[in-house]
């Protein structure tokens, strides 16, 4: 496994095929050079490529081809299995890496154990193909927070559309959107709800507690990096209708002011008589 994180939008195509090629090439040289008649034949690969982890375009992209070849080796007759793993708990990359541990954590996956993992191998090497040829493991199923930029694409309606079904019965939530329509123009109650509902999405993001973040301080203060500035800046986009930079949102100003700089663009709002 090779990793080499950037943005889609900064990505080489030397970035994509240092981090492509062992997961290619690796791949095709166990099915070309192994006996067709294996008992099994399993890959270990990641929730990356099912969900597209924001600044691991390239990574993800090994992923699905090793989920896709698992059908193409039983299109012809052999067997395979893809396990996509998210969240491993005491091993693999993410366990030796704590800078990975917040991000994983804040996409909402479930955390994975060795008796977990060990449970989908006895699966995969009973070679049966009553089971299918890819399995997801780690996708929370009962429950969806917005703040997980993967819940919004429309392949996981089905999750979002359980979880809402788990929740019957909950008190209804009316989204920032909505109300800065009903709102309907620039004016300190506006902000103030850009304001808290901004300081309510870092600290998800982050996994801080709200009462620690304080919007007179920047975005940049709680030690956002690129990739959760992405995550802001399409949050921004869907709720407050504003197009706007990662290099804006990591200026060196108040959240407050930021609020208002965001209520000013919104097209959600008119502009204060």
């Amino acid at each position: 496994m090779v990793l080499h994180d950037t943005l889609f939008d900064n990505m080489t195509a030397a970035h994509v095929r240092t981090t492509v090629g062992p997961k290619v090439h690796g791949t095709w040289n166990l099915h070309e050079l192994l006996p067709r008649d294996l008992d099994f034949f399993v890959m270990l690969s990641s929730l990356a490529g099912v969900m597209g982890h924001r600044g691991q375009g390239n990574y993800g992209a090994g992923n699905i081809f090793q989920d896709y070849f698992a059908n193409y080796r039983r299109s012809q007759g052999l067997r395979a299995m893809t396990i996509d793993i998210g969240y491993l708990l005491s091993v693999g990359f993410v366990a030796e890496h704590d800078e990975y541990v917040d991000h994983v954590k804040a996409m909402g996956l479930k955390v994975m154990r060795n008796s977990d993992l060990h449970g989908l191998l006895s699966t995969a090497v009973e070679g049966s193909d009553a089971h299918p040829a890819q399995i997801m493991c780690g996708l929370p199923f009962n429950e969806h927070d917005d703040a997980w930029y993967w819940i919004q694409d429309g392949r996981f309606a089905a999750l979002r559309n359980l979880a809402a079904g788990t929740s019957a019965g909950r008190s209804a939530t009316i989204s920032l959107r909505e109300e800065l329509s009903l709102c309907g123009r620039v004016d300190e109650n506006s902000i103030d709800l850009i304001t808290a509902a901004m300081v309510q999405r870092l600290a998800k993001l982050m996994m801080m507690p709200e009462a620690d973040i304080d919007a007179a301080r920047p975005l940049s203060a709680y030690g956002v990096d690129s990739l959760v500035a992405v995550e802001v800046r399409n949050w921004v986009a869907r709720e407050v209708a504003v197009e706007v930079s990662v290099f804006d949102l990591m200026a060196n100003i108040p959240m407050r002011q930021l609020a208002g700089d965001l209520a000013r663009k919104s097209a959600l709002l008119n502009q204060e008589a």
